[in-house]
């Protein structure tokens, strides 16, 4: 089992201690609420990038905060970070745009994004945003998923912000949009 992954009757929890605090001082524990590993080692995998975050910004706090403080703070702020995104994900499955416990999903998903913002909305997944260590499934769980996005933020009428799957997304899209060769600016309001 991974490192700081712990299972307690069948569901999945994050536990770790807090770095530089005595062991007397209770680790954090927060339920990933899922009972599927593949699911709970991705969870895993975001929770900890949030934790390393959050602890670095306790770093330069002068005077220190009490142990327990940033323990509560910790505990609660990654437990709203694991309510999201499941929340995220069940809006997903719901949505078509991932199917239940595909993994393969969930490793694409970024790079469709992110070639969308590198290289525009285009009518097909870009080539030159292909991994080459994908597999076959990767390859085509890639093109499906940006056919997904892209119908669904693209009408008839042009880009439709509010149907694609994030405001973060929506935003910088809004900032700049290529269509056909040339550049379409628009405002976003907040």
């Amino acid at each position: 089992m991974a490192q700081h992954l712990f299972i307690k009757n069948g569901t999945y929890y994050f536990r770790r201690r807090i770095a530089g605090y005595p062991h007397k001082t209770r680790p954090l524990m927060v339920s990933l609420s899922c009972k599927d590993q593949s699911q709970a080692l991705f969870l895993l995998q975001q929770i900890q990038a949030e934790y390393q975050k959050m602890l670095n910004s306790f770093l330069f706090i002068q005077p220190p905060l009490p142990e327990d403080l940033v323990r509560t703070y910790l505990t609660a702020a990654l437990r709203s970070h694991v309510h999201n995104m499941q929340r995220n994900l069940r809006s997903a499955r719901m949505t078509g745009r991932i199917e239940e416990s595909d993994q393969v999903h969930a490793d694409v998903y970024p790079v469709v994004l992110q070639s969308m913002l590198e290289h525009g909305v285009q009518k097909s997944f870009p080539a030159q945003a292909i991994d080459p260590d994908w597999s076959q499934k990767h390859l085509e769980a890639a093109l499906r998923i940006y056919d997904l996005e892209r119908n669904a933020i693209m009408s008839s009428e042009g880009l439709v912000l509010s149907r694609f799957s994030s405001g973060l997304f929506r935003a910088m899209f809004a900032m700049k949009e290529i269509e056909n060769g040339k550049e379409i600016h628009r405002r976003v309001s907040a």
